[in-house]
C-alpha cells in the first residue's frame, strides 16, 4: 500500500502511539534511581492524552529490540499517525551515532562491539522511514544524556545532534540537555523523577501548556521548568523538521 501524507494539522482524529522504556537496574555499572518512575509517569499522562502506550521496564538488548519491533508493527501501515518514543536510562554517542543502553550491556570490547550491545536511535529512525515513508510523525523524548556508563574516554556520555535534514519523514526530537552536555538523573527539587521527565509530565498535565504547539510553546515551557528546577545547570535541547502543527491537547 502507498504511504499516506501527514495532514498540515495533526488533530485529535490522527491515531497516537507511544513506547516508553525505563532502565534502572544496570548489571555492569551504576544503577539509576528514577527511570522506572519516569516511564510510569509518562505512561499515565500520555494515556490521558489518547496515546496507546506500551511501557517496558528494565529491558535487556534483546528485549528492547523486540519492544521496538512490536511497537512499529502496531503502527498503521497506510494512514497517518503519531509515534512517540520516550526513553529514560543510560545513553551515549559513538562516532556521531546515538545509542540507548540496555541493562545487560557492558563496556568490554571495541567501539563496534559496544555498538552491538546497545540500541541505535538512528537505526530506529531508518527502520521507520523504510516501513512507513512520510506517513508517521515521530516524536523522540530522550532522557538519557547522563555520565558515560562505560567510563572510557573513547565514548561520549551524551548525545550528538541528529541530522534531520537527511530524513524524508517528520521528526521532533527533544534531549534532556544540550548536545555535548550532561544531564542529571536526580535533583532534590524533583526527587522521584529526572528533571527532564518531571518537566515533561508537569507540562503534559497543564491544559494551558499542552494545547500549545510542541515547538512554539510546549518545549519552551519544558525548557524553562528544567532550568528553574536545576537552577540553570541543565537546559533541554530540541530539534525538528516538522512542517505540521502538533499539540498534545486540543482546545
Amino acid at each position: 500500500l502507498p504511504h499516506a501524507e501527514l495532514p498540515a494539522v495533526m488533530d485529535a482524529a490522527v491515531p497516537r502511539f507511544a513506547l516508553t522504556i525505563g532502565n534502572n537496574e544496570y548489571a555492569h555499572f551504576g544503577q539509576l534511581a528514577n527511570c522506572l518512575q519516569d516511564a510510569r509517569m509518562m505512561t499515565k499522562e500520555l494515556q490521558q492524552l489518547n496515546f496507546n502506550v506500551a511501557t517496558r521496564l528494565d529491558y535487556s538488548k534483546a528485549d528492547m529490540e523486540v519492544a521496538v519491533d512490536t511497537f512499529l508493527a502496531s503502527l498503521p501501515a497506510s494512514s497517518p499517525c503519531v509515534a512517540l518514543f520516550h526513553f529514560s536510562g543510560h545513553g551515549l554517542e559513538i562516532d556521531g551515532e546515538n545509542f540507548l543502553v540496555p541493562i545487560d550491556a557492558d563496556g568490554a570490547g571495541s567501539k563496534d562491539e559496544i555498538k552491538m550491545k546497545c540500541i541505535s536511535v538512528q537505526h530506529i529512525l531508518r527502520t521507520i522511514r523504510s516501513k512507513f515513508g512520510g506517513s508517521v510523525l515521530v516524536i523522540l523524548l530522550l532522557d538519557c544524556c547522563r555520565e558515560n556508563p562505560f567510563l572510557s574516554t573513547k565514548f561520549k556520555g551524551c548525545f550528538a545532534k541528529l541530522d534531520l535534514a537527511s530524513h524524508l519523514m517528520r521528526i521532533f526530537v527533544a534531549h534532556a540537555t544540550a548536545p555535548g552536555k550532561l544531564a542529571a538523573a536526580f535533583h532534590p527539587k524533583c526527587p522521584n523523577l529526572s528533571p527532564f521527565t518531571y518537566a515533561l509530565v508537569d507540562c503534559l498535565k497543564s491544559r494551558t501548556i499542552a494545547t500549545q504547539d510542541i515547538e512554539a510553546g510546549f518545549m519552551r515551557a519544558v525548557r524553562g521548568l528544567v532550568e528553574d528546577v536545576t537552577e540553570g545547570q541543565q537546559c533541554p535541547f530540541h530539534d525538528s523538521n516538522l512542517r505540521e502543527s502538533f499539540r498534545f491537547q486540543h482546545s
